[in-house]
């Protein structure tokens, strides 16, 4: 009796197993065919974070279109194409579903110039090389003078020569509004600096210890004589050491 109850228990079974099989094929179908349909294509590309580049150029590094399916697409490849621009820091790329894909850019910086072959290249703080230009007019940054650019540098690649870092610790540890008052870092062997105003004036500084108690110094004698129109007879001031500077007038 038990062997034809489970006889007919398994004829029953069979065909319900079957129908869930059918049913998550079905499924399974259905949902491919719904995550490659026109629901998931991109319909905007917001792109944010630009300064320098433009909106055309992200667009090509990043090889997408409008169109393209927002599931399948290779968000860490999107990433790494537009980190390619030597203007690039970083990236992040996210999927706002259904159809929106958010790109947020990075740019690095430009904080220097450095004369390179017969131009210059911008470099930001950390020294990456950002870009080549002919005319540092254009740019109100100060030039990085005394150290020797490879003539094998290429954009995107971190620049480490002596006396670079020196002349970047200048520009990292000063305020844009003092910043703006110096044209020049010049690094001198033993990597001590030497500012130049915009006026001409000479800043021997020494090394970059204590940079801002020296810099302040300057510029609290500086403003004196700029209030009683004396800044145009000094040659150079000299902060490199304990004390009150000295200054050298022009003859």
């Amino acid at each position: 009796m038990s062997v034809v109850v489970t006889k007919k228990m398994n004829k029953t079974r069979r065909p319900i197993l079957l129908q869930g099989i059918l049913f998550l094929m079905l499924l399974l179908v259905a949902v491919y065919f719904f995550m490659n349909s026109s629901f998931f294509s991109i319909r905007e590309i917001q792109i944010s974070g630009l300064q320098k580049l433009k909106r055309e150029t992200v667009l090509e590094l990043a090889g997408v279109n409008v169109g393209a399916n927002l599931i399948k697409l290779d968000i860490e490849q999107v990433k790494n194409n537009i980190e390619l621009s030597s203007l690039v820091e970083s990236v992040r790329v996210e999927r706002r579903f259904p159809d929106r894909l958010l790109i947020h850019v990075t740019e690095r910086r430009p904080a220097a110039l450095a004369a390179y072959r017969d131009g210059f290249i911008l470099l930001d703080e950390a020294g990456y090389y950002l870009q080549l230009v002919q005319r540092i007019t254009e740019y109100s940054l100060p030039l990085i003078d005394g150290v020797q650019i490879p003539e094998t540098a290429v954009p995107g690649e971190k620049i480490s020569v002596p006396g670079l870092a020196e002349g970047l610790k200048v520009v990292s540890r000063l305020s844009p509004q003092q910043l703006a008052l110096f044209s020049e870092i010049n690094v001198q062997p033993g990597d001590r600096l030497e500012l130049y105003t915009i006026d001409g004036i000479k800043v021997i500084v020494g090394d970059s210890s204590d940079l801002a108690r020296k810099i302040q110094w300057f510029l609290e004698i500086y403003r004196q004589w700029q209030a009683g129109d004396k800044a145009r007879q000094i040659q150079y001031v000299d902060v490199s050491f304990d004390g009150h500077p000295i200054v050298k007038y022009k003859n």
